[in-house]
């Protein structure tokens, strides 16, 4: 499963999206369920899955799956 494959799964679990739900257009600012807890769930699940470490600024970052995998392939190079 490449990185992608994985931050879609992440993202569906994290938010807890719908079936159907395509996370690549899901944003902090239009999805209601995005709240401090989602975020905080999220970071951990991406942390946990692709064995990075992320820095409170790095946090703020992730406002959006491409936000999110930016990051994660910045981490992982």
């Amino acid at each position: 499963m490449d990185i992608s494959q994985k931050l879609v799964f992440i993202f569906m679990e994290a938010l807890e999206l719908p079936a159907g739900t395509d996370p690549r257009s899901v944003r902090k600012v239009n999805h209601k369920g995005w709240d401090s807890l989602a975020h905080a769930t999220l970071i951990m699940a991406i942390e946990n899955e692709f064995d990075i470490s992320l820095d409170i600024k790095d946090y703020d970052r992730i406002t959006s799956f491409e936000s999110a995998f930016l990051l994660i392939t910045e981490k992982c190079a």
